[in-house]
Order: C-alpha cells, then structure tokens, then sequence
C-alpha cells in the first residue's frame, strides 16, 4: 500500500512551508520567514527542488505516525552528499549571479521571470526548452568529478570548433524539435490519448533517432565518453528500443485516420474484427450519404462540405460548417433534415435514416473504440 508523492510546482511549495514551519536547535525562536530561509539555506541545499520535496514529504508522513505530545519531530537535519557533488548555498548563487531573476515589468506577464545579467544568460547556447531546463540544473548541480567536467569541457569544445559547424548546426536543428514527452507517456498509462498525443510522440522519437544518427556520424575517438558517444553506440545497435519504437508506431497507430475524430487510431491489418467493423462503418457512412441526397435539396450547404459523423449522444449525424443562412434554424422546417445542435463553427442535423442506422448499428462504434483500447493496453 505504497503511497506516491507527485513532484510538482505546487508540492514542492507545500514542502518549503512545511520546511520552513519547523524549530530546529540555533533558530531564533521568533525568526521572520526571510530569516528562516536564511537560516534554513546554511543546512539545507534550498536550490535542490527534489531535495526539498523529499525532506517535505517525510515530516509529512513523520506528522501522521508519531504524536504530537511526543516533543519536537526534528531535532538535528544532516545533509549527506557525494563526494563529486559541489554543495552552494542560495546566497552564493545570487552573489555569484548565476541565476539574477526577476518579475517582467510588463501587467501581462506578471508571472514570467525576466533575467538580468546572469551567467546562465550569456552561455545560453541551447536550441530547445529542455535544453534550457537541462542547463539550469546541470549549474544547480555542480560537480566536483575532474573526469565529468573533462568530458562536458570537450563536448563543448567540440561544437565551438568552426570545423564541425555544419554537424553541430545539423544537431541544433534536430534538438529544436523535441519537447517533452512525460505528459505524453501520463496519458498513455492513463489511455486518455488523443491523436496530437501520438504526433507528438512520434515526433520525438523520429527527431531523437535522427539525433542519435547524427552522433553516429561523428565517430570521433577523443569524443569517447560523451554524450555524443553515448548516443552513437546507443543507436550503433541493431534491436535499439528508439528504432523498435518508431517501427512500431508507424506499423500500429494510424495518424491521418486519427485526425477525424483526435483519438487513437489502429491501422488496417492489426485486429482482422475491427478492419471488418470499420469497412462497414465507412460503407454505411457512405451509403448514408448517397440516399440523402434529396434531403439536402432545400437547404443552403454545399455537398463537398457535409460529412457524416458519429456523436456518442447523438448517433449518426451530418455536419457542415456554419455558414449565415444555416444560423436561422427556420431554414430546418423546410426540409427533411432536423436540426441536432450548433456549434461555433460547425452545424450538425439528421434525418429519418440516420435514427434508423441508430437503432441498427449504434453499438458499432463502441465495438471499435473497445478493441482498439485492447490494442492500446498492449503498447502502453
């Protein structure tokens, strides 16, 4: 019955005032909270979300099994780290700026830091949003290993050498277009994805792969030990997972069907029972449409932009974009069509043979969506 402690933005703050709350031996009895965070940054690493997170979590769970009438929780906090980990205080990264945040001057971006003059600013090379995150901790986490610097030290060197400007710039154009995938892969385990999510992932692991191609193609020995090394042997091998998983991708997930509907779509020659089910949702769909042709003779929409569609609550319908005189739903009355609801940019209506295929094929599409969450279930 283990328990989880997600680590975000908000309980990372839950855990700085649950921190902060506490009376350890040497602070002062009615210390503010600026110099309790003072005081607080000479035994803890505040700069160190995780570590903040982890020490919040465990009073928390300190408060739930030991009584309160049983004295102090906290006595005495020592801090244990690597040898190769270099410990700076908050107070040293802002007299060093490292880091010079500030609130933007701009009402509209209250809530955007807007740095000075900082070393993070002016070696900012990075091409992508998870460059920059990577950057910040990596100087949040300094180390004091001469082999890891050494290697970080001829990574860069590396890059800035105008000989290899064409494979760095290369490298830049690939990393621009990665994002992060985590909120992706949350969706997937919870099988809550929709089509975007899948382009999304695919994308990243089509410019990850490419990435790793690209360091592949370096083969330089004294890049041995980098991450440009790691990555070429990673892809050097033949059953590597990034290529397995873009294979399995484009063999499985159907992304032009799936921009119909935005869900997760299996490919023709999967699951044999849904290739059957779906041709004959499509030839329905289509024969829905040739016999109520008539039908749409008294209303103002033109046939190469109506489609037929499935609503869960509503069946088989017909939708059309929403043009002036489809706004008026008069226009309905004069016609075999009855109007289902409008949206913003869109109109769906129905006539007597799409109640009919209700009846008939209503539970289709719920065949389907269950076989293809079975197939779903197996890549996740």
């Amino acid at each position: 019955h283990a328990r989880t402690c997600e680590f975000t933005s908000r309980a990372i703050k839950h855990s700085m005032t649950k921190i902060l709350s506490m009376n350890l031996p040497g602070m002062p009895t009615q210390a503010s909270e600026s110099e309790r965070r003072i005081f607080l940054a000479s035994v803890l690493p505040v700069e160190q979300e995780l570590l903040i997170h982890a020490v919040g979590s465990l009073l928390k769970l300190l408060e739930q099994i030991i009584p309160a009438d049983d004295g102090p929780l906290v006595t005495r906090m020592n801090v244990l780290t690597p040898d190769t980990q270099l410990i700076i205080d908050e107070l040293t990264y802002q007299s060093l700026q490292i880091f010079n945040p500030r609130l933007h001057p701009s009402g509209f971006k209250q809530k955007v830091e807007s740095s000075s003059c900082s070393l993070i600013k002016l070696f900012n090379r990075c091409s992508s949003n998870i460059g920059k995150f990577e950057l910040r901790t990596i100087m949040q986490q300094p180390v004091r290993d001469l082999a890891e610097l050494e290697l970080r030290l001829n990574t860069v060197q590396w890059f800035a050498d105008g000989r290899n400007s064409r494979s760095a710039e290369e490298m830049r154009n690939v990393i621009g277009n990665l994002t992060k995938v985590q909120p992706v892969y949350r969706k997937i385990a919870k099988q809550s994805t929709k089509n975007s999510d899948w382009k999304s992932l695919k994308k990243n692991v089509y410019y990850l792969y490419m990435l790793c191609k690209l360091c592949l193609a370096v083969g330089e020995p004294e890049l041995r030990g980098t991450v440009i090394n790691i990555l070429a042997e990673f892809v050097s091998q033949e059953e590597n997972a990034l290529k397995q998983l873009l294979f399995t991708l484009d063999e499985v997930v159907d992304l032009d069907r799936g921009n119909q509907n935005n869900k997760f779509t299996v490919k023709r020659g999967i699951d044999r029972e849904l290739d059957r089910l779906r041709t004959r949702f499509d030839e329905t769909r289509g024969s829905l449409m040739e016999t109520s042709r008539v039908d749409f003779e008294n209303l103002p929409v033109d046939l190469s932009d109506v489609y037929v569609t499935f609503l869960p609550s509503y069946g088989y319908v017909f939708s059309s974009s929403r043009c002036e005189e489809l706004r008026d739903p008069a226009v309905f009355e004069r016609s075999a069509m009855n109007l289902v609801f409008q949206s913003e940019g869109s109109v769906y209506f129905q006539n007597e043979m799409c109640k009919e295929l209700n009846t008939e094929f209503g539970n289709m599409l719920a065949t389907m969506n269950d076989r293809e969450n079975a197939v779903l279930m197996k890549l996740a």
